[in-house]
């Protein structure tokens, strides 16, 4: 039996987040297929046979079944610049996979990213992405694929460049 060939993250308690596409069934179907329905790094499968709400339950329906409809959404980019000497908190509860490559924004509090939200809500309007709870730092001043070298790349500046990862619904 071939194996899945997805190193998914599941920090996220109701989604498997696709951090890595590598030999496997994924990777030989996505080559017969339009690039449009590949399973894509980034991609938060949220339903699997019809199996949702819970990430236990996602993988075992991964692992135990040799088909598979998969339902994902994927994510927009949104990207963000904080000047971190105007505030005493980024106001987030960050996660990660020791292998990952993101940062899952597991809350959201007060802070530089709650008070960015609010000025881009004003300055654009209602329809205006915002960064979220469950939403990814895929980059941070430049660093990017470690979700190690993210927090380093965030240490001791004043400045943060980041490119987040949001997803709807």
């Amino acid at each position: 039996q071939m194996n899945i060939g997805l190193n998914l993250d599941a920090l996220d308690p109701t989604t498997a987040f696709v951090d890595h596409i590598v030999p496997g069934a994924v990777q030989a179907w996505n080559a017969l297929h339009p690039a449009m329905d590949h399973l894509k790094i980034y991609d938060r499968i949220i339903s699997v046979n019809g199996v949702s709400g819970n990430t236990d339950d996602l993988l075992t329906e991964l692992r135990s079944q040799d088909t598979w409809d998969i339902t994902v959404v994927r994510p927009v980019e949104i990207r963000v610049v904080v000047d971190c000497a105007r505030f005493r908190s980024l106001g987030l509860d960050l996660k990660y996979s020791p292998n990952g490559s993101t940062l899952l924004i597991a809350e959201l509090g007060d802070g530089a990213i709650a008070q960015w939200n609010q000025n881009i809500l004003r300055d654009e309007g209602p329809s205006t992405m915002t960064v979220t709870r469950c939403d990814r730092i895929v980059e941070l001043n430049g660093a990017r694929g470690d979700a190690k070298k993210l927090l380093e790349a965030a240490a001791d500046t004043q400045m943060l460049h980041m490119t987040i990862l949001h997803y709807e619904g």
